[in-house]
């Protein structure tokens, strides 16, 4: 680190290897030196600008407390996509047995099938998807599914394939879908966060065509201009989180969008500014904070 311009000013060389024994490891903490510039000429050529071991140590903590409420916010998401879908079911007098014979009838989605196959030893589901379906195991599929209605069905399967499933049962009834656009984001930020990687090393990354429905929403803003809209949302990590803030202010009841956007609102106005003087320096970071505040302020 010291090689490559990574200072330790604010943080001892004793302290950091402590940290790095027993709270992360070298190769997550430093990739968020991605966020830091490098000096183009002279002595320090190729060094890091800028950039003490202690504003990597802050980065990682502040990413690790957004990844957990974005995995709350994702939980919520799903837990109230299905009970939006079963209202749209009742809706259409769907029984619950026909629309996962139709379902499963479809070529496309047999490998659903397999997923459900293993698992049917699961602790917590185990017994539903036992009771539901019949199996073959030669072939590792379902062989019979006829006990299986669609209330069972949404808690036996993973949240990537209930969000084919929604897809589908929107296309097939012809039900208006207003969040398919936006969420392969909330899916793709959930698997991010539920694998523990580093969301924030991304923020430099800016190769996103954001939804027109998320840039109207942001352009109902107070303080951020045309020009900032369009940057910001070129990150695909500020877009994604952007879509999950959204779908989530659209679908969810009002008392859990209260206790949840107080939760957002106290983190962003407090643990994310705690140390606030170690990017003074850094443009990208004050950048997205300011455009992320914003947002969470507005809401």
């Amino acid at each position: 680190m010291k090689k490559k311009g990574i200072t330790f000013n604010y943080c001892s060389e004793s302290e950091a290897k402590e940290f790095l024994k027993k709270n992360n490891n070298y190769f997550r903490v430093s990739a968020y030196r991605k966020m830091y510039d490098h000096y183009p000429s002279g002595e320090n050529k190729g060094k890091y600008r800028d950039l003490d071991f202690q504003y990597l140590r802050e980065l990682s903590t502040i990413d690790m407390h957004l990844r957990f409420l974005i995995i709350k916010m994702c939980l919520d998401i799903e837990h109230y996509l299905k009970i939006d879908l079963l209202a749209k079911a009742e809706s259409v007098n769907d029984d619950g047995y026909e629309s996962i014979d139709k379902f499963f009838s479809d070529s496309k989605y047999q490998y659903i099938k397999k997923n459900i196959y293993y698992k049917r030893n699961a602790t917590y589901c185990g017994d539903l998807i036992n009771y539901c379906f019949e199996f073959d195991d030669d072939n590792e599929t379902i062989s019979n599914y006829s006990k299986c209605r669609l209330w069972d069905f949404l808690e036996c399967i993973t949240f990537g394939d209930f969000l084919k499933f929604y897809e589908y049962y929107h296309k097939e009834h012809n039900i208006e879908n207003k969040y398919e656009k936006l969420i392969p984001s909330i899916k793709s930020l959930r698997n991010a966060c539920a694998h523990n990687n580093c969301i924030l090393s991304q923020l430099r990354k800016s190769d996103c065509m954001p939804n027109k429905q998320i840039s109207n929403f942001i352009s109902g803003i107070y303080g951020i201009s045309p020009s900032v809209r369009r940057l910001r949302l070129k990150s695909r990590v500020i877009y994604e989180i952007v879509c999950l803030i959204y779908v989530y202010k659209e679908l969810t009841p009002e008392t859990i969008k209260k206790h949840r956007f107080r939760e957002l609102n106290s983190f962003v106005n407090g643990r994310m500014v705690k140390n606030k003087q170690y990017f003074e320096n850094q443009q990208i970071i004050k950048s997205s904070y300011s455009f992320f505040k914003k947002i969470i302020d507005n809401i």
